[in-house]
């Protein structure tokens, strides 16, 4: 609250709830009041006070506008406060609101996220629209001492008066993405935030003063915005200068800045290009950038002045997309080694940081895929280890004297890769960064790294391996210490003097090691070694990418974090190493958050005339300009065409509006005198009817389901049916509803297509002209030559007599309906809208009607193929016999659903109730049951009926079919076994001759069985394959026709969705006017009830004037009773000193009245002049501090104080005047008592 007494929390998910505390003199605070546990039903992101009272809040947010009141509710122990809510309701429909403040007159200005302004009133909570509006979502609303300012997402300002119902002006700053906004006690300064970290002053020239200023002088004021760019959210790359003061970083925007970390502001601003990487100070005032763009700067860090620029490399032959980087041996932050290495990918360039100039090229072999770290071997000039893809480690040498390129020649020289290489080892996994803690020359050198699985590992690197040998592999490292210091990626790492280790990553974690006794000589430490870090600190969140750069200067470490803020270390103060038994001291050194958050930063410098240094502005307005002359041709031609589209709008909606004129006339118009009596007997009727209708519409009520549900089946003239395929069951086509047309829709189509072809002669008559689309045209094609002229409509092709040319009855539900249609254009009135959704079920009816044919169609091949195959299958099973065959036969799976009457029928054993309840009916029906037995029993054997029917048949019915054999006899006497045997040897001439017909025979019978049997394999096999060819061709037809069923359903759809649309603006129609006419009852009864409110007035008022002669009755009566109080106690009881007493009362009064109202007998005395000139000086000097108060709700304070006041002096006043009163000599203290209680009792009863 503006006192400072109270404050309200609204918390976030899930349950958005509120929340008071209150706040004492010594800063503590407890909590006053909170809402239900119930949780807010939406999503508030705003909360104030009510200025005038602390006990109403406003709530918005989420689309949503709530006020708040603080109620007491008794419990069974004690009395607690309880926020109680009030929705807030908006007029106007589908607005939902987004900010909200409090204006001086108590009510509440809101913003929409339309850009629309509601002003509420608090009592009823309604808010009406202001009739100011934004082109975007307002974001921010500020209650100032001259006016309310409202900001929109695009940077819009609007200022609107006190009272809310005046916008006085706008002003566009052109700022995108505002999410904040902030007016500061200056008056004249607006700050606003944007979502990219950028933050915006816009500052009113003349608005700082604190008298009252009118409209009109608000209107004349010029505004002037202000960039203050302070996030370091997008930094790419930092550095820290050698003053420790200053750090340098380089952002996404190409800005390099300079920013004081002791005063907290940027002290030098510059654009050094577009796509900037790298970052490296050279000298302690000129720093080298890298950008992506194949471009390398030399940028001086006071001035920002570019003092030279190179082209280093073609972008557009990059095989990555990392960054470029820059490493170089560093000494207090200032580049020390002779040369400077710039990676692009897999390409090494060396330059020369002295000369300003690349010198040579390195290409790194395939195999190493590309270079993720590099560091320097301190010590040993030229020597740098690199970290590549392929988890390899690699040393290299530079050569310190390189010549660069030739004179006149453009290439650099480009140096072997395994020339330089001097060793190599391999890793299990990559390290993203690397640093060489000590390097001992033949020995080894001792390696920390970060590893890609966020592990810092320690290794001891042996150079026993000779260099330059390709036929001995790489030695693997061994890595026999790993730390787990981070939760994220570990992205920075880097060393101080080989004693302290420094390591920083994506989780904001800053961690510190002290490794210098890690592994002396090159040994390798215990694996079991375990080692607590000096200093660990989270200092950066985490959610915006955690510390996004680190940079190094002796032993100051500087990191800057995604959520723009930067924080500078002293890595030798963090840890005590004169005592490294006892625990480590740690402290941080400096620190200071960067502007994240909208604080007040006045007085802002004053930018100077030339904004050049401002790029942001700059680039976007240019980019603007380009594209407005750019686009200008373009835009013109646009504007011409949208005035020839405006133009023939203009024609079709006053033909429009002729056709709704027409509709209108009533049918009375068009009958003569003697039939409008039989017209109204008519119409008497037919409401007559209705009312009958209306009467026994609830009677009806029971029937209607019935009814419906028998008449949608009976109705339908194709029911749904699936058709299954006969060779894949997963293949299923379903059949449309199409209904019956009953009669009279024929005849009211007919009549429609009629009045459609009158219609469409008409308007050919009367040359109306058509709004063609808006299509390219052709390119040479004049711009100002007329449209082409409209087709004729198919339905003006016909003879003179109209009614000649329709269609037969029988023809008339299978006509094309698209001819008849309107345009969408044209269906606007009413009546249109209704001809056109039957007309439209027309055209569904015939969509579904076609497709049906298709299906019922299909569905015939279906039946008939499947009569085939069966044909075929009992050939085939013939065949089988014979052949001895037990192979499955292709069979059509018979679906019983693919007759839609299967679903009426119910077999009697899915009825589980009896059918009669009469006991003689049960008993005929059990009697019937018992006798079908007993004939049963008596005739189950007998088959007389089965062997006639074979007989009549000729044996057909079940005919044996032999299989296929060899069935020749062989004789007895050659069967081996039998009684008859005789041998070869012995049989006569007559058995030889009988043995070679047999064997004959045998030979004649075995070649007719082969033969025989092979024509029916033939038969069998060209039988199902004219099964199987039948079944797939149905199935690829069944294929064919989901399509078509698919088309078909999209047509029906989007005809619905048209009838739909056209049948919501009938209805809408209708309810405006059943709207009309609900408010114009509604404004009879507001006439009735002002009639009755003017009655009721009148007599309040007699009731008014009677009470006011009442009250003066009784103060009458007052002053009779003081006039009488002689005959009242204690007056009473003491004749003698009831005269004094009451001339003693009479006097004080008259005295309490003059120092109350300042005015005697005489009129003005000097007690109440001096009186009235103290009360005018305060209510002047009230008035100055007011004047003098930026805050726009300060006279509130002055009013309750001046309140206050007055009602003390008045008591102090009256209360003096009888203070004084003094006991007159001789009367006792009992009856002074009794006087002085009779006198209290009387001031208090007039007051």
């Amino acid at each position: 609250h503006r006192n400072g007494h109270a404050f309200a929390v609204l918390s976030g998910d899930p349950k958005h709830s509120l929340t008071i505390f209150a706040v004492d003199d010594s800063g503590k605070f407890r909590q006053t009041a909170s809402q239900d546990d119930a949780a807010n039903e939406h999503q508030f992101d705003s909360v104030s006070f009510n200025p005038r009272s602390m006990s109403e809040l406003c709530t918005s947010g989420g689309g949503h506008i709530a006020f708040w009141k603080v109620e007491e509710v008794e419990t069974a122990t004690h009395k607690r406060a309880r926020l109680v809510q009030s929705a807030g309701r908006v007029s106007v429909p589908g607005v939902r609101l987004t900010a909200h403040t409090w204006l001086q007159n108590g009510s509440v200005l809101a913003g929409s996220q339309g850009g629309a302004l509601m002003l509420f009133d608090t009592s009823t909570g309604i808010g009406d629209p202001i009739g100011a509006a934004a082109e975007s979502a307002i974001v921010a609303l500020v209650t100032t001492k001259h006016c309310v300012v409202a900001c929109s997402s695009d940077g819009e300002l609007l200022f609107i008066s006190h009272d809310g119902a005046r916008l006085i002006r706008t002003e566009k700053c052109q700022i995108p993405g505002v999410v904040t906004t902030m007016a500061f006690t200056g008056l004249d300064t607006f700050v606003l935030g944007t979502d990219a970290g950028i933050v915006h002053a816009v500052v009113v020239t003349g608005m700082n003063t604190t008298s009252a200023m009118s409209p009109e002088e608000l209107e004349l004021l010029a505004p002037k915005q202000i960039t203050c760019e302070e996030s370091f959210g997008q930094t790419r790359a930092a550095l820290l200068l050698p003053d420790h003061d200053h750090l340098a970083g380089i952002s996404s925007d190409g800005v390099l800045r300079v920013r004081s970390l002791k005063a907290n502001k940027v002290v030098m601003r510059a654009h050094v290009g577009v796509d900037p990487d790298a970052i490296l100070l050279v000298k302690p005032e000129l720093a080298m950038t890298l950008h992506a763009t194949g471009t390398l700067r030399f940028v001086d860090i006071k001035t920002g002045t570019i003092t030279q620029q190179l082209g280093v490399f073609d972008p557009a032959q990059r095989t990555g997309s990392d960054p470029c980087r820059l490493f170089c041996p560093t000494t207090n932050g200032v580049a020390s080694g002779r040369h400077v290495l710039a990676i692009i990918d897999s390409l090494i360039l060396i330059i020369d940081p002295q000369l300003r100039v690349p010198v040579a090229t390195v290409t790194l072999p395939a195999v190493f895929q590309s270079v993720l770290d590099v560091t320097f071997v301190a010590g040993h000039a030229g020597h740098c280890v690199l970290s590549t893809g392929n988890a390899s480690i690699v040393l290299l040498k530079i050569p310190s004297e390189l010549s660069g390129a030739a004179p006149g020649d453009v290439t650099l020289p480009e140096l072997d890769f395994e020339e330089l290489q001097l060793n190599r080892w391999r890793c299990e996994l990559p390290f993203a960064r690397i640093s060489v803690l000590s390097f001992y020359d033949g020995v080894g050198f001792n390696l920390m790294g970060a590893s890609v699985d966020r592990d810092v590992k320690f290794s001891t690197v042996d150079l026993s391996l000779a260099p330059k040998r390709k036929d001995v592999d790489t030695k693997a490292l061994k890595l026999p210490l790993a730390y787990k210091d981070h939760s994220k990626a570990c992205t920075f790492l880097t060393t101080i003097d080989g004693k302290l280790l420094v390591t920083a990553g994506t989780d904001g974690r800053i961690v510190v090691r002290n490794v210098s006794t890690l592994a002396p000589q090159g040994a390798n430490p215990s694996s079991s070694r375990k080692d607590d870090p000096a200093y660990v600190v989270c200092r950066h969140n985490s959610f915006a990418g955690g510390i996004r750069c680190l940079a190094m200067c002796g032993s100051w470490v500087t990191t800057v974090g995604g959520d723009g803020s930067v924080a500078v270390w002293n890595a030798n103060a963090m840890c005590n190493f004169e005592n490294l038994t006892g625990k480590p001291r740690f402290h941080l050194s400096f620190s200071v958050p960067v502007f994240s958050t909208v604080a007040p930063i006045h007085p802002l410098p004053t930018p100077p005339e030339d904004e050049s240094h401002f790029f942001l502005v700059k680039r976007k307005l240019e980019a603007d300009e380009e594209d407005r002359r750019r686009h200008e041709a373009h835009r013109q031609e646009v504007v011409a065409r949208v005035a020839v589209m405006r133009d023939r709008l203009r024609d079709v909606r006053a033909e429009n509006e002729r056709a709704a004129d027409d509709e209108k006339l009533d049918p009375e118009d068009f009958l003569v005198a003697r039939d409008k009596s039989l017209f109204q007997s008519r119409v008497d009727e037919a409401i007559d009817a209705m009312r009958d209708e209306v009467k026994w519409h609830d009677l009806r009520a029971d029937y209607v389901s019935y009814t419906l549900k028998r008449q949608c089946w009976d109705s339908m003239a194709n029911k749904l049916t699936p058709l299954y395929g006969m060779r894949r069951d997963d293949l299923c086509v379903h059949s449309c509803h199409e209904r019956s047309v009953p009669t009279q829709k024929l005849s009211i189509l007919r009549k429609l297509k009629f009045l459609r072809r009158v219609e469409e002669t008409e308007r050919a008559a009367r040359e109306v002209r058509e709004l063609e689309d808006l299509a390219e045209r052709p390119a040479g094609e004049d711009a100002d030559a007329p449209p082409p002229a409209a087709e004729p409509s198919p339905l003006l092709d016909m003879h003179t007599n109209i009614e000649s040319r329709l269609p037969p009855p029988e023809a008339e539900a299978n006509e094309d309906i698209a001819p008849y249609l309107y345009r969408p254009v044209l269906a606007f009135t009413r009546h249109r809208a209704i001809t056109q959704i039957i007309l439209l079920e027309a055209q569904w009816t015939n969509i579904v009607r076609a497709f049906n044919a298709k299906f019922t169609e299909l569905t015939a091949t279906k039946r008939s193929e499947t009569e085939k195959i069966e044909e075929r299958n009992v050939r085939s099973s013939v065949i089988q016999k014979e052949l001895g065959d037990e192979s499955n036969l292709f069979v059509v799976q018979k679906h019983a659903d693919e007759n839609p009457n299967t679903l009426l029928e119910v077999p009697d054993s899915e009825v589980p109730a009896d059918k009669s309840h009469d006991p003689e009916e049960k008993r005929r029906v059990a009697q019937e049951k018992a006798e079908l037995e007993r004939w049963r029993r008596q005739h189950g054997n007998d088959d007389s009926s089965e062997r006639a029917l074979k007989l009549w048949m000729d044996g057909r019915l079940d005919k044996e079919i032999k299989a296929l054999k060899v069935d020749v006899q062989e004789p007895e006497f050659a069967v081996e076994g039998n009684a008859k045997f005789v041998p070869l040897d012995e049989r006569s001439d007559d058995q030889i001759r009988i043995y070679r017909e047999y064997e004959k025979k045998l030979k004649q019978r075995t070649e007719e069985v082969a033969q025989r049997r092979k024509q029916l394999q033939a038969e069998f096999a060209q039988l199902q394959k004219e099964n199987r060819d039948a079944a797939a061709a149905f199935d690829a037809s069944l294929e064919e026709l989901l399509l078509n069923r698919l088309v078909a359903s999209q047509m029906c759809a989007k005809v619905d969705l048209y009838r739909v649309k056209l049948a919501q603006g009938v209805a809408m129609q209708h309810d405006r006017d059943v709207v009309l006419a609900k408010l114009e009852r509604q404004r009879e009864v507001s006439a009735e009830r002002a009639i009755q409110a003017t009655a009721a007035m009148d007599r309040f008022k007699s009731q008014l004037d009677k009470k006011e002669a009442e009250l003066i009755e009784r103060v009458a009566e007052e002053k009779s009773a003081e006039k009488n109080m002689r005959s009242l106690p204690p007056f009473n009881e003491h004749e003698e000193s009831a005269e004094r007493l009451a001339k003693i009362y009479a006097n004080a009064k008259k005295k309490a009245a003059a120092a109350a109202g300042g005015r005697g007998r005489g009129g003005k005395d000097k007690e109440g002049k001096k009186k009235e000139k103290g009360a005018q000086a305060a209510q002047a000097e009230a008035a100055a501090k007011i004047a003098a108060n930026p805050d726009p709700f300060a006279f509130i304070d002055a009013e309750a104080e001046a309140k206050a006041r007055a009602l003390q002096e008045e008591a102090a006043a009256a209360g003096a005047a009888f203070a004084r009163l003094e006991k007159p000599e001789g009367m006792s203290e009992g009856l002074w008592d009794s006087f002085m209680n009779y006198v209290q009792d009387r001031v208090h009863g007039e007051r």
